[in-house]
């Protein structure tokens, strides 16, 4: 019977291998991508894309971003799903999609799927993680910082982890520092945020240490003359990060009260 069982199965498989690679079927997504949202002095805009599409032309079909704002405490203002047409794109003003009675800062989340089960055939896709860039600015639309996807939901935790950014800034040019953390997983997570000076993290000025709620973020600020980091070059660096590639936005502000941001 074992035997019987197993030709069966043999014959069977190449068929099987041949139907999914005609069939169509629901895309294979990863969690959702996460981003910081900055509001009150800030604007925040995210782009969505119907990438696949680009990929997969002859099988191009309306896909959906599931989008979610959390404020920094970790509490859901609010979801949406978007329609984005084959080949199209959408602009996610969080007080047009979302209302205007919004945090001072939180986390923005988009997971990309298709509209239904027979829209996409992604044998050539693979895996598909929503690719979104988030755009700050101030109000006065003088700076802008583009920033490309962080990390997803639920990502395996780094709360161990020491990282040091590569990035050096001359602190002759800059007045204020500020950066912002998020946590995009299901528990509260301890951080210490510091400054180091010359690419030397042994030299470390400034600590500052927080636990972040669970989908919750936190800001960290450092005038840079109260610091004591009035000439040479700096870094910043973290001891515990809520996911691997969590690293925080990084705005540093100069004396004219512009700013520069990156994922640093």
């Amino acid at each position: 019977m074992t035997a019987l069982v197993q030709s069966v199965k043999n014959i069977l498989r190449p068929l099987k291998r041949k139907l999914e690679a005609n069939l169509p079927r629901n895309i294979r997504v990863s969690p959702p991508i996460v981003q910081v949202y900055l509001g009150g002095e800030y604007e925040s805009r995210y782009s969505l894309v119907n990438f696949p599409s680009l990929f997969s032309p002859l099988t191009a079909y309306t896909c959906i971003y599931d989008i979610a704002l959390y404020g920094a405490d970790g509490s859901c203002v609010g979801t949406r799903s978007i329609p984005i047409k084959p080949f199209g794109s959408y602009e996610v003003r969080p007080h047009e999609v979302f209302g205007n009675n919004l945090p001072d800062m939180g986390m923005f989340t988009a997971r990309i799927r298709s509209e239904s089960s027979l829209d996409f055939s992604d044998k050539h896709l693979g895996k598909i993680t929503s690719h979104i860039y988030a755009l700050y600015s101030d109000k006065a639309q003088k700076s802008f910082a583009l920033v490309h996807p962080q990390t997803t939901v639920s990502s395996v935790s780094a709360d161990k982890a020491e990282w040091m950014s590569a990035f050096l800034w001359d602190s002759g040019s800059i007045r204020k520092v500020v950066a912002i953390q998020i946590n995009p997983t299901s528990r509260p997570i301890e951080s210490t945020l510091f400054l180091f000076r010359d690419g030397d993290a042994a030299n470390r000025v400034c600590e500052r240490r927080g636990v972040i709620p669970p989908m919750g973020a936190r800001r960290v600020e450092w005038d840079l003359t109260e610091a004591g980091l009035r000439q040479g070059l700096f870094s910043i660096g973290a001891v515990g990060l809520p996911t691997a590639n969590a690293k925080p936005i990084v705005l540093t502000y100069f004396e004219d009260g512009t700013f520069s941001g990156m994922h640093s």
